[in-house]
């Protein structure tokens, strides 16, 4: 994926969470020069069927 991105002049990225695995997946991309851009805060609600008056 990496690849297909910088063929098109994009840059790639990443979004690691706790629960990344190989554990040391930040390290590996710091190594081949990835940066930390900033941190995201994900918030999510179960819901216990469809939204009424909704269309």
């Amino acid at each position: 994926m990496e690849r297909l991105y910088l063929d098109h002049g994009l840059p790639p990225s990443f979004q690691i969470s706790p629960a990344a695995h190989p554990l040391e997946l930040d390290h590996v991309l710091a190594e081949r020069g990835y940066e930390l851009s900033g941190a995201t805060t994900i918030a999510g609600v179960t819901t216990f069927g469809p939204l009424r008056g909704k269309s």
